[in-house]
């Protein structure tokens, strides 16, 4: 017999089951808080996580209790009490299992806890056993059977399935059967988490999901729905990549990549920022004098949106990696580009106009200085003195040969 707290009073054989049960709008309310005359020390009152009062075993003195069910509002706190119920008691006569509560089919998220209600009443009380999928249920301590149902706690995906209920006595029987699914949670990861980039780039957020099927993609900027144009677009079998070419200024903002599935829903967010991206040289190498043999490296760095790559020059001509010449770079934390040019064993070649140029996908830098190598200037002065002397004393060599 099934019971609801309005203030109706029922009739009850001794020894059957008694169930209150709350309207399905307080789904929003914590789980009841029962008046003192609902608890026992005899364990035949149960209490489920939907708002169920199961009564086992009823007995005569259960007559003597008025039943009331008080509700709490979780997020206000309010609180309701529901009318008083009564039972009345009579001595227990033979009948067939007549099913009170049961269920159809359940859609659960994965790690939660869920029971599958199946109680009956008849006389004498009725055994009952769970079947899933044609099988018995296997031994796992995840699983309790109670009188009110079958508990699940940490719910797997392997978890979902048929599952039947069966309640039998010796007058007859009767069966419930209900399906469960177990849903992964969705997740959502878009990727990259920031990026500061150049008015003019090409802009790919990429959007992974795991977990539920069947879900719907769409994306937000700034909390408006984007919507595709000559500039955007959104691409894959479901809508995960959000594409920008030629980025400009107002590109730049919060992106959202929101998921549905049912009732579930999960979202990441992205910001990105467009700026004016032409590298700019911001520290470089001096002007200088090296001799032969003496090993110098120059540095260059820069700055950009998208992080520039630099390229060095002698002379206008590309220096040739090979094993006098090493060039590397990498990318600060703060987007600067660091790149040095190590010359091993110069030789006199190696002096001339060196340059490094910074290049992204904006535009272009370039800084250019001096590096000088000494080359030996050997005469003969009168007195057979021998004068040797740097081809950058212009002035010097022009006396030494006016005297030769």
């Amino acid at each position: 017999m099934m019971l609801g707290l309005q203030g109706h009073h029922w009739q009850l054989d001794a020894g059957e089951v008694c169930v209150c049960v709350l309207s399905e709008t307080m789904e929003e309310s914590h789980p009841l808080l029962l008046s003192p005359s609902c608890f026992s020390t005899e364990n035949r009152f149960f209490i489920t996580s939907y708002g169920g009062l199961y009564i086992s075993d009823v007995q005569k003195e259960d007559a003597l209790s008025t039943y009331r069910c008080i509700t709490k509002h979780k997020y206000s706190g309010e609180t309701r009490q529901s009318n008083g119920a009564r039972l009345s008691v009579s001595d227990p006569a033979e009948s067939i299992p007549t099913m009170l509560d049961s269920f159809q089919s359940r859609e659960v998220k994965a790690g939660r806890l869920v029971e599958l209600p199946c109680i009956a009443s008849g006389y004498p009380n009725p055994a009952v056993r769970w079947i899933k999928d044609g099988r018995p249920l296997p031994a796992d301590s995840r699983w309790t059977k109670r009188i009110t149902g079958l508990t699940i706690s940490d719910l797997r995906v392997e978890d979902s399935g048929t599952y039947i209920c069966e309640v039998t006595n010796t007058f007859g029987s009767a069966e419930v059967t209900g399906t469960l699914t177990v849903i992964d949670p969705l997740r959502v990861t878009l990727t990259p988490k920031k990026l500061k980039t150049g008015i003019g780039s090409t802009v790919i957020l990429s959007c992974a999901l795991s977990g539920s099927p069947e879900y719907v993609i769409r994306w937000y900027r700034n909390t408006d729905l984007v919507a595709v144009d000559d500039y955007i677009s959104i691409r894959g079998i479901s809508n995960e990549t959000l594409l920008i070419t030629a980025a400009q200024k107002s590109h730049s903002g919060a992106y959202q990549c929101f998921a549905t599935r049912k009732s579930q829903t999960a979202q990441d967010f992205s910001i990105i920022t467009l700026e004016d991206g032409t590298p700019r040289i911001v520290s470089s190498f001096s002007e200088k004098v090296v001799n032969p043999g003496e090993q110098f490296s120059l540095m260059c760095a820069a700055k950009g949106a998208p992080p520039p790559t630099v390229t060095w020059a002698l002379d206008d001509e590309p220096i040739p990696r090979d094993s006098g010449h090493r060039s590397n770079q990498y990318t600060m934390s703060d987007g600067t580009t660091v790149s040095h040019m190590n010359v091993t064993s110069p030789q006199i070649k190696d002096g001339g106009v060196y340059r490094c140029t910074a290049r992204n996908s904006v535009g272009s830098a370039e800084y250019q200085a001096r590096i000088n190598h000494p080359q030996s200037f050997a005469a003969t002065a009168p007195g057979g003195t021998r004068i040797s002397m740097t081809n950058d004393d212009e002035a010097a060599r022009e006396i030494v040969e006016n005297e030769l």
